[in-house]
């Protein structure tokens, strides 16, 4: 009779399915899972962005989509990483590896949820660190997938995961993710997505609430990061970041971009009904704007190694990464490079692949020998896009992969991606 019983349960979790509208939205579908006890995976497809939900007896075990999620476990671990000094940038550099080498196997956790997986197998993470980590991470994804009108959905029974790190109760988790969602819908048209990056106009337009100084540092911390990313920098959420600059957003001092690519593929998270707020209306969590501005940045100080024999891409580097926070070593010689970084001790090395008498990847592996240089994150630079070339890469040693020509805007993100 248990083997009969299993069995029903199994058909009628299968027959969740069907597509999402205004009428039939994500939220319900989770209730009706929830209320059922089922065990499995909610997969939602929307254009060219999966969700994947993996729930088990009323709880839910993690939530994530397809987007990036290196980019998004890796912030998160490094807003964690200001209370726990045991996520180190080597650690997340370790998890960021992991993501980019292994394949996903079907049947099993997505490849994120594996990764925290080992940092707790290796103790990284405490039990109360992985709720604060899946909760974030959960909620982020779950943020979008309760925008969405339209797209499909169906329920794989006994896909979740097995032995899971947490269980949140989903009923209530539901709910929190709705006010989280209402709070980004009040913010908008303005504010449309926690993925929008985010410029300082001019000291010129500044608002009548900043002094000089305040400019001076809010002009230093917006330059192209997204909410998402100043939540990590500032270990604050990044819908009180949001809350405490929409003053400065509505009156241009700070100015929005569109989410960069492949966050651009992420519905916006305005209200489908379109019963936005007034623009009189004050966002319902009130965050003060000086506890932002004034807030105090670190006073570490970032070497940067750059090895390129072109002058102009090293003044390019320089240009773009002219901040008082980063010292840059620029390096012409391919063959006193090895000299100048052992004597410079860079945090992170930006290297170019075809320079002459020494290439790039046989650099790296001169570099990785050096035990000092065995957890320092090197970034290929090059003009070459093909898989060959990444794999080559790789195997060298090389801890990530940067296309010429770049802008700063890429530059910035990977300075952001490597340094804390």
């Amino acid at each position: 009779m248990q083997l009969k019983g299993r069995t029903m349960g199994l058909e009628q979790a299968s027959k969740i399915q069907g597509v999402l509208s205004p009428q039939q939205l994500l939220p319900e579908v989770l209730h009706q899972i929830a209320s059922a006890s089922f065990q499995g995976c909610l997969w939602v497809k929307h254009q060219a962005v999966t969700w994947a939900i993996y729930i088990q007896n009323g709880h839910l075990n993690y939530a994530t989509h397809s987007i990036d999620p290196t980019d998004r476990l890796d912030s998160q671990l490094r807003r964690l990483s200001h209370q726990l000094p045991a996520l180190t940038d080597a650690v997340r550099t370790q998890t960021r590896l992991m993501l980019d080498v292994h394949t996903p196997i079907q049947g099993q956790p997505s490849l994120d949820y594996q990764a925290i997986e080992t940092l707790v197998e290796q103790q990284h993470l405490t039990v109360a660190d992985v709720n604060t980590l899946i909760t974030r991470l959960s909620r982020e994804a779950l943020l979008f997938a309760f925008t969405l009108t339209e797209g499909s959905y169906h329920f794989q029974p006994e896909a979740g995961i097995q032995s899971p790190l947490c269980q949140l109760p989903l009923l209530s988790l539901i709910d929190h993710c709705q006010k989280y969602l209402r709070a980004w819908q009040s913010l908008g048209p303005e504010i449309s997505s926690p993925n929008q990056k985010l410029y300082f106009s001019s000291q010129k337009y500044a608002h009548p609430r900043l002094s000089p100084e305040q400019a001076r540092r809010l002009g230093k911390l917006l330059r192209g990061f997204s909410f998402r990313h100043l939540e990590a920098i500032l270990d604050q959420d990044a819908i009180k970041i949001a809350q405490s600059l929409y003053p400065l957003i509505m009156d241009r001092t700070i100015l929005l971009r569109e989410p960069q690519h492949p966050f651009n593929q992420l519905p916006k998270i305005l209200d489908f009904n379109q019963h936005s707020h007034s623009k009189n209306t004050t966002p319902e969590v009130e965050t003060e704007l000086d506890v932002l501005v004034n807030q105090e940045s670190s006073q570490k100080i970032y070497r940067i190694a750059c090895i390129d024999d072109s002058p102009s891409v090293l003044n390019a580097i320089q240009n773009f990464l002219d901040d008082e926070s980063i010292s840059l070593t620029l390096i012409n010689n391919p063959v006193r490079a090895l000299v100048e970084i052992i004597r410079v001790k860079p945090h992170l090395i930006l290297l170019d692949v075809g320079m002459p008498r020494v290439d790039g990847y046989e650099l790296c592996r001169l570099i990785r020998r050096n035990s000092s240089f065995k957890a320092v994150p090197i970034v290929m630079v090059t003009g070459n896009t093909g898989l060959i070339d990444r794999a080559r890469a790789k195997v060298s040693g090389a801890t990530d992969y940067m296309t010429k020509p770049f802008t700063q805007e890429e530059l910035s993100k990977m300075v952001f991606r490597y340094l804390s």
